[in-house]
């Protein structure tokens, strides 16, 4: 009798941790990617998005300082994908039907060259199809396009005859982009579960994003060259910067006469990062805006609370970056031309220094 009893129960108890594994491995399936997987590693910039129609209703409502940036590449880029989805897909409720929550990532690359192209990526439900989304811009266009399509690592990519925009269904993702490759790597980052997850200073500044934005804009310092050059249209080098940090992270209030945007950075522990030098400095009150002009465009503010330690420290990154030797060449220069050491000018120099300019002057 309690062997039949001791049977029964480990039949019981094997039949629940059968049931039990077979639950946990269908959540496994079920749970979703992180959306940040589907951006490729080299992002200049990203912005992650919880309400994509009401940032854009926001943007394009008479923004001052978007409309001073449209002559750049980046933003017309942007500018016409917002207008192309804002007259076909956010007031369509067909549209949200397809979407399993509202969050976007748009992200900006560089080719490489003088080209800039944007991906953008929405998180669909599960059973959302290819073939669904092709019928439903066809009623948005109203007749029936002609889609040219082509497979990629087992996902078909597809595009309009008449368009440069790619889209696909991948992983529970939708994908635009207006680049082709750009696209495919995007698919493979999905594939490899990685992305800009493989970066450990991205995944350290996301995790001191807001909660309460419209938008959160994240900068990968380490491209700052290409964005630069996106923004002023000629090839340049922006050494400095790339020194300065990894990512920054903004959460973004955007006015109709500013963006307002507030923020942390993000660098490596080592002496050839810029931000590094500041490592152990106390936060210093910003008094030196008693004596700002108010028609400056615009300034930088260093508060240093141990001057001594940041020049140390800023010697060692001068070595770091091979720019030591000609930095003291200007500070020999000077003392020669007007009787001032370095050691004397740290001296004169308060815990604020504050550089600006004035337009026009």
């Amino acid at each position: 009798m309690l062997k039949r009893l001791f049977l029964a129960i480990l039949v019981i108890a094997s039949l629940l941790a059968i049931g039990y594994t077979l639950f946990k491995a269908e959540e496994k399936v079920e749970q979703k990617q992180d959306i940040a997987t589907a951006i490729p590693e080299d992002a200049l910039l990203l912005f992650e998005v919880d309400n994509l129609q009401s940032l854009w209703d926001k943007v394009k409502d008479g923004n001052i300082i978007w409309e001073e940036l449209g002559f750049t590449d980046m933003v017309t880029d942007l500018s016409e994908l917002g207008s192309s989805m804002d007259s076909s897909l956010f007031h369509d409720p067909a549209w949200a039907s397809y979407l399993d929550g509202n969050k976007t990532f748009c992200s900006i690359h560089s080719n490489g060259g003088d080209e800039v192209h944007s991906l953008l990526a929405f998180v669909l439900r599960r059973d959302v199809e290819t073939s669904q989304l092709k019928s439903f811009f066809n009623e948005q266009a109203g007749t029936e396009r002609s889609y040219k399509d082509k497979v990629y690592e087992g996902t078909t990519i597809s595009s309009l005859d008449s368009s440069e925009t790619y889209f696909c269904t991948h992983n529970g993702f939708l994908l635009f982009s207006s680049s082709q490759v750009l696209l495919e790597r995007s698919v493979r980052s999905i594939n490899t579960g990685q992305g800009l997850l493989i970066d450990s200073g991205f995944k350290k500044i996301r995790a001191t994003a807001g909660k309460s934005h419209l938008c959160y804009a994240y900068l990968n310092y380490l491209r700052f060259s290409d964005l630069a050059n996106m923004m002023r249209r000629k090839n340049g080098h922006t050494p400095f910067f790339e020194n300065f940090a990894q990512w920054s992270e903004f959460d973004v209030s955007i006015k109709s006469n500013a963006l307002l945007m507030s923020g942390l950075l993000t660098a490596q522990d080592s002496l050839s990062s810029y931000l590094s030098l500041f490592r152990d400095q106390e936060t210093i009150d910003m008094d030196a805006l008693s004596f700002v002009p108010a028609n400056v465009a615009d300034f930088l503010f260093i508060g240093l609370s141990d001057k001594r330690q940041f020049d140390i420290r800023h010697e060692d990154y001068l070595h770091s970056i091979g720019r030591y030797n000609k930095t003291q060449q200007v500070w020999d220069d000077l003392d020669k031309a007007y009787g001032l050491s370095k050691e004397q000018v740290l001296e004169s120099v308060g815990s604020q220094l504050i550089m600006g300019h004035i337009e026009g002057a």
